[in-house]
């Protein structure tokens, strides 16, 4: 009997049975329709009893070709396994009663004592072993061994058999060695395992499936489970719960069971044929990306190639394969796509003979991958996921003119999901470009727009200006109230909400109701007048930001003059870090004190601290404070914005300190409030053990910075370069450096690490390294040094517009280029003619486009001064090559090409008039000529891309709505108005308009302000200068003979003026129109020395801290001299 297929349907009896044959089946066919041989219906009585053995079939129907031969009834059977079942059916849902039902009558599912399912009830481990055997295995195939093979199921447990058996075939497992739980809950995650498991699955069967998941939980699931879940729910066994959510680790409902159960046993066939395909298949396959497929392969396949792998979607349409890349050992392959839709499942087939086969992926979504700025240096990064492994993920930033920023710090998230880097130097107006690698197969990179740091608000911090003290030191009535003074505090933030007090209150518009302003620190506003102020007073202050129109007011009470009524010792201060031991210098640390008045205003003149408070210091053999108790020299410190009060040794032991603890001790003598600090004095610290690593490049003629982690005696991580210093007893390098000669431990300004810095080696080849510690333990490192760096590739060319219109030019010099050695770090060539420097060809493939010199001559060289002519309609495909003269020839090191286009007139199809920024009158104290504004004007093709076009009438005119007081020459406004015509903040606005030579009689028009207000320094950084070099954002390098050379008067020793010279040098300085003011006119202060003790003793390789001020504005950077 040849049986094609047979369907199932449920009466009021039990089950009715329809059994196709197959077309060559007419002989049985006639023995049924003969009236029905016994012989024949036995037959069908036996199928259906092997194949239904616990399931009540009451009659049989045989069709043959759409024909009913013959109806069967079938006595006996399974009929007893409908015996009463459960009493409580009706409290089932109503997705799971039909299941359940079906179970009940299959004799899979019964009652319990009481006759109850309890369908809302949690699954037991036992119940449901007990549920699937019963489901799976006939009575006599259960197995029922003499010795139990767990402690906790013995062999009078209820459901003995049937775990036993579950366990012989590898369906379950216990949840220890000799222990199986068997009243132990069950899992949604647990139970998607059992039943892949029964189907013959292992875990490498089905690793990668869980990629398919998109539950918006899937990250909840088990890691071992993962797969599991996946490979369920795609072959329909188990669902979602609601919100797209599947819930993993939460318990499974017996009548949830039950629905999984009648849908395994009703699909069996089919759910083996997957399983069997997986099995079988040479291969799995995962998305891990949009456009990234990875295939793991069984075995180990000689090469892979595109043509060899084809992916698609279940309708045919075929997606394109770019690339493949086989790992290292062969059984690993990262395939390459256009991008895949998020969702969409994909068919991978690979036709190599020895892998062939198919897997099927199915798209993951895009990662929402964003960034924005959060602070003036700080952008926060949101991966769109959690990261797995924070080290592995290398974040970039570029700012609009596409340098790389450095990254000082990275902190992730808790959960992992974003992070928030921090830059080294201030975000400015334009859009960033913000990479991360290591979070998925391919880069993510996104872009952001920041504003430039502005004034956002300005705040009183109350709404009482209290009566000043008199500061004459020698005067009787020195800290009684003074009535000629007053003052109040104050508060300016920027957009992002930190505070810019210091940097932006020099720049305020600040009247008073009576007296003049001054501001003697940091948020503090002081009025004095000749005339008295009187408690209960009010005073009117207003305060504006001219830059940004930002105004505040307050109406303050006149109130009695502050004294200190609270004090804080926040902590014990040093520069680098350092904790304070017996060889250190005490005036090296400081205390830094929080003192508020009794309006709980912060108190930052120091004048009157003695006065109001007393110190004591418990132990002065120690440590004692300067001054001494009895009159302590309190400080204001600008760079903490903090009152300090300085450490000095004690006048005992030769004036050195001992190790020890001294209290210090202030008490307001208004409140009686106090403070206490322990002042610890540790024996000298000493390095214990020290790792180091190899740094990231090494190259021969090149300082090399080498990574390290070093730890005292008593477990902590050593940061201070001193400390360090004093902290090993020896560094060597087999090329004859050694610590202090050649080699030293250097501060990163812009990171904050400490590395040893390794003066440059002349020669390649692999140097040791040895570090002896304090405490005589030894680490060595193998230093391989390669090549010096040179110049190796052309990377980029930017702020060039690539279409210009026919006579327009565009300059292209040295800033438009970006060029890096074999390192990939941005490198600057030893541009000229002699012998190993650098030249860069620049050679356009047609008239259509020239390089010239901007007086018509033809250039072949980058220069500075060089511009792009266009001359004639077309395309020109401009060719750079980078050459070095070896020997007198000039060899090619490396090239770049890029194509730009010329176009006619008749080809552009609107125009745009750029933003025009705020432009200075030229009456306005610090004006010069580069505060005049060029007018951008700006073609549009049809597709929008933009077009150069030339600043003559053939395209537009220039006009303005005051043509008298502000005029345009050759496209570039200047403001010449009188001061009255100005407003009370200083502007005023005017309107530019254009008119354009086209058909249309297009004008276009922008809104201009121009200001009255005088040049303010608002921002300094460090440039490459003439003597010095900047190495980044934070340092500058330069030979000592040249610091001792700049200022002329004295070239043997360095000096202040030489350090003023310097900071002019190698600072900028920026106004708030964004135009850079030429200045010497620097403070400048030398501190922080390592390598050296001052500026008399200063050598290669040694370095200090620069402070120089100008403005109101203060830069620090690191000096180090780069050589003799």
């Amino acid at each position: 009997m040849n049986i094609l297929r047979d369907e199932l349907k449920k009466t009021k009896s039990g089950y009715e049975i329809t059994i196709y044959l197959a077309d060559n089946q007419t002989e049985f066919a006639e023995e049924l329709g003969n009236g029905g041989n016994s012989g024949a219906k036995a037959s069908i009585a036996d199928y259906v009893k092997k194949k239904y053995p616990n399931l009540k079939v009451t009659v049989a129907k045989v069709v043959l070709g759409g024909v009913v031969l013959g109806t069967i009834p079938l006595a006996g059977g399974a009929a007893s396994a409908a015996a009463a079942g459960p009493t409580d059916l009706d409290k089932a849902s109503g997705y799971a009663k039909s299941a359940i039902e079906r179970l009940v009558t299959q004799g899979v599912i019964t009652g319990d004592q009481t006759g109850a399912f309890n369908p809302t009830g949690t699954m037991t481990r036992d119940a449901l072993t007990t549920v699937l055997v019963k489901a799976l295995v006939g009575q006599t195939d259960l197995v029922n061994p003499e010795t139990p093979t767990f402690k906790d199921v013995p062999k009078t447990h209820w459901a003995y058999q049937y775990i036993e058996t579950a366990v012989a075939k590898g369906w379950i497992k216990g949840t220890s060695g000799d222990t199986f739980s068997p009243t132990g809950t069950l899992t949604r995650e647990q139970l998607a395992t059992i039943l892949v498991r029964t189907l013959g699955l292992t875990d490498d069967n089905i690793k990668g499936a869980s990629s398919a998941l998109t539950f918006a939980d899937k990250d909840a699931i088990s890691s071992f489970a993962q797969d599991s879940v996946a490979f369920a729910v795609a072959n329909g066994l188990m669902t979602g719960a609601d919100n797209n959510q599947f819930n993993g680790k939460g318990s499974a409902t017996r009548e949830q069971v039950a629905v999984v159960v009648d849908r395994f046993v009703t699909n069996k066939d089919k759910l083996q044929e997957a399983a069997d395909a997986v099995k079988n298949a040479s291969f799995t396959a995962t998305a891990g990306d949009p456009n990234t497929i990875t295939i793991a392969f069984k075995t180990a396949v000689d090469t892979l190639a595109a043509e060899d792998v084809a992916v698609k979607t279940a309708d045919g349409t075929a997606l394109k394969v770019t690339g493949v890349t086989l790992s290292e050992d062969k059984k690993t392959a990262t395939v390459k796509t256009d991008t895949m839709t998020a969702g969409t499942a994909y068919t991978v087939t690979v036709s190599k003979e020895a892998v062939k086969g198919s897997a099927t992926v199915t798209a993951p979504a895009a990662l929402e991958y964003s960034a924005k700025p959060v602070g003036v240096k700080k952008i926060q990064v949101n991966f769109g996921t959690a990261v797995a492994d924070t080290a592995a993920v290398k974040i970039g930033v570029k700012n609009p003119t596409g340098t790389t920023l450095t990254v000082s710090d990275v902190e992730y998230s808790a959960d992992k999901t974003s992070a928030t880097v921090t830059v080294a130097s201030n975000l400015v107006a334009g859009t960033y470009t913000v990479t991360a690698g290591g979070v998925q197969s391919t880069d993510l990179s996104t872009t952001f727009t920041a504003e430039a740091e502005k004034v956002a608000k300005i705040e009183f911090a109350s709404d009482k200006a209290v009566i000043g003290r008199v500061t004459t030191a020698n005067d009787p009535n020195f800290g009684n109230a003074d009535p000629l003074s007053i003052t109040t505090q104050f508060k300016i933030t920027n957009q992002y909400g930190e505070d810019i007090t210091k940097a932006k209150q020099s720049q305020l518009t600040i009247s008073a109701g009576k007296g003049t302003y001054t501001l003697p620190s940091t948020g503090t506003l002081k009025l004095t007048s000749t005339t008295a102020y009187e408690e209960g007073d009010t005073v009117t202050v207003t305060t504006l930001d001219s830059d940004t129109n930002t105004f505040a007011s307050a109406v303050l009470t006149v109130s009695a003059p502050a004294k200190v009524s609270e004090i804080t010792i926040d902590q014990l201060y040093n520069e680098d870090n350092d904790t304070l031991d017996v060889g250190d210098t005490a005036g090296d640390f400081s205390l830094v004190l929080t003192a508020k008045d009794q309006y709980g205003m912060n108190i930052t003149d120091p004048s009157f601290f003695a006065k109001d408070t007393v110190v004591s210091v418990s132990n002065t053999s120690v440590v004692n404070v300067d001054g001494g108790a009895s009159t302590p020299n309190v400080t204001y410190d600008e760079s903490l914005d903090k009152l300090v009060l300085g450490l000095v040794e004690p006048t005992t032991n030769n004036n050195k300190m001992t190790a020890g603890t001294s209290k210090v001790t202030i008490v307001s003598k208004t409140t009686g409030k106090l403070a206490s600090f322990d002042v610890v004095v540790k024996e000298d610290v000493m390095v214990d053990t020290i790792s180091l690593s190899a740094p990231t490049v090494a190259a021969a003629g090149s300082s090399i910075s080498v990574p390290f982690s070093a730890i005292d005696q008593d477990g902590k991580e050593m940061t201070s370069v001193d400390e360090l210093t004093a902290g090993v007893s020896s560094i060597t390098l087999s090329d004859g450096k050694s610590l202090g000669n050649g080699i030293s431990f250097k501060k990163d300004l812009a990171t904050g690490k400490v590395n040893i810095n390794v003066e440059a080696i002349a020669n390649t080849g692999t140097y040791t390294m040895t570090v002896i510690t304090g405490t005589n333990k030894v680490s060595t490192l193998k230093l391989v040094v390669t090549d010096a760096k040179v110049p190796t590739t052309i990377s980029t060319v930017t702020d060039l517009t690539k279409t210009f219109a026919i006579d327009a030019e565009g300059e292209f010099d040295f800033d438009n280029i970006t060029i890096l050695d074999q390192y990939d770090s941005e490198i600057t060539p030893t541009w000229g003619s002699g012998a190993n420097e650098y030249r860069l060809t620049v050679t356009p493939s047609n008239g259509y486009l020239t390089y010239e010199d901007g007086s018509g001559g033809a250039l072949t060289e980058l220069t500075d001064g060089g511009v792009f002519v266009a001359n004639t309609k077309g395309t020109t495909t401009v060719d750079l090559v980078l050459q070095q003269n070896v020997s007198g020839v000039w060899t090619n090191v490396a090239d770049y090409s890029f194509k730009t286009k010329v176009v006619e007139k008749d080809d552009i199809k609107s125009y745009e008039l750029t933003d025009i920024s705020t432009l200075l009158n030229d009456g306005a104290t610090g004006y010069t000529s580069d505060h005049d504004r060029t007018v951008v004007v700006n073609g549009l093709l049809s597709d929008g891309s933009k077009v150069t076009v030339p600043t003559t009438e053939n395209y537009y005119t220039i006009t303005t709505s005051n043509p008298t007081d502000l005029t345009v020459t050759d496209g570039v406004l200047t403001a010449s108005y009188d001061g009255a015509d100005f407003d009370d903040n200083g502007n005023l606005t005017e309107t530019v308009f254009v008119t354009v030579n086209d058909s249309k009689g297009t004008v276009l028009e922008k809104t201009v302000t121009v200001s009255n207000n005088a040049v303010k320094y608002t921002k300094l950084e460090l440039v490459d200068g003439t003597y010095g070099n900047k190495e980044n954002e934070n340092q500058v390098s330069i030979g000592l003979a040249a610091l001792k050379g700049l200022d002329n008067t004295d070239t043997t020793t360095v000096a202040a003026a030489d350090l003023k010279i310097l900071a002019a040098d190698v600072v900028k300085a920026t106004d708030q129109y964004g135009v850079e003011i030429k200045t010497d006119n620097y403070s400048v202060v030398a501190s922080g020395f390592d390598g050296a003790t001052s500026l008399t003793d200063l050598g290669t390789g040694d370095s200090f801290y620069l402070t120089a001020v100008a403005g109101g504005q203060k830069i620090v950077f690191q000096v180090t001299i780069s050589g003799a």
